[in-house]
């Protein structure tokens, strides 16, 4: 039975077999998220003893990331909401000096958790609803004067979106007929609400407990196999084409595989997010 951090349950679609296992299968294949996760561990620069706090940490490459930076008697706690993810992240991370738990941060502490001296929460503060309560627990969880880095892509923060760049136009144009196919408009990216900008951002960090908020910008080039396999996933399908049909989001991704086939990489435009406890 898995170790629970209280509060229910959840997880949304990450709990759901497929999506859990074609995202866990994505990280295990491609670069993006240990990449943006390990860019994120450098720029957090814990103390080598640290107790590190990686809040969403998925199938456990964040918490790689960290490990790499810390030292041996450093320690990493990973907490999410998905079963799946804790089962996933436990398969990939055997290092002695992390664990991991199933639940949310903010009732960390009434478990004997923490405080921590650090925090990452990499490409997942935007799942995050409502967001205030999250960055609240989050605060709840650190000791005065620990830092929390958060990984967001740019977009959301409202900058260019990749997607409108020239090396993009295939890709977009695959995404168009596929909504056209399906009768649907290109959906807003899911985002926590007050999460479109950094001054917004940093405006509810402060609210929680947060000061000092700062950003760096951060980017790398995503291949075209990365693309298809991303775009392809079940829950971005099924937002992308409004519909949670099986046979639909296969043929969305033979399309999607013709349209990469010749496509160009793209570069890919991160923000990391710094701000210390109050």
């Amino acid at each position: 039975m898995s170790e629970a951090a209280g509060g229910p349950e959840g997880g949304g679609p990450w709990q759901e077999p497929a999506q859990a296992a074609w995202y866990e299968d994505f990280c295990a294949r491609h670069g993006m998220y240990a990449e943006v996760a390990r860019a994120a561990a450098l720029a957090l620069a814990p103390a080598p003893d640290a107790r590190v706090l990686d809040l969403g940490s998925g199938t456990g490459v964040s918490t790689l990331a960290l490990l790499e930076v810390l030292g041996p008697t450093g320690r990493v706690v990973g907490v999410d909401p998905a079963r799946r993810m804790v089962e996933a992240a436990r398969r990939r991370v055997s290092d002695a000096r992390a664990r991991f738990v199933l639940g949310e941060a903010g009732p960390l502490l009434a478990r004997g958790e923490g405080p921590f001296d650090a925090a990452l929460a990499s490409s997942m503060i935007w799942l995050c609803e409502p967001l205030d309560d999250a960055l609240v627990g989050l605060r709840r969880a650190l000791q005065p004067g620990a830092r929390a880095l958060f990984t967001v892509p740019s977009e959301y923060l409202g900058e260019v979106d990749h997607l409108t760049a020239p090396a993009a136009r295939g890709l977009h144009a695959a995404l168009a007929g596929l909504r056209a196919g399906a009768g649907a408009s290109m959906p807003r990216p899911a985002r926590a609400e007050g999460l479109d900008s950094f001054a917004s951002f940093g405006a509810r960090l402060r609210a929680a407990g947060f000061e000092a908020p700062a950003a760096s910008s951060w980017s790398r080039m995503s291949p075209p196999d990365e693309q298809r396999d991303w775009w392809g996933q079940p829950v971005v399908l099924a937002g992308l084409l409004g519909t949670a049909d099986a046979g639909a989001h296969e043929r969305a991704r033979q399309a999607l595989d013709e349209a990469l086939r010749r496509a160009p990489a793209l570069e890919q435009r991160w923000t990391l997010v710094v701000a210390e406890a109050r």
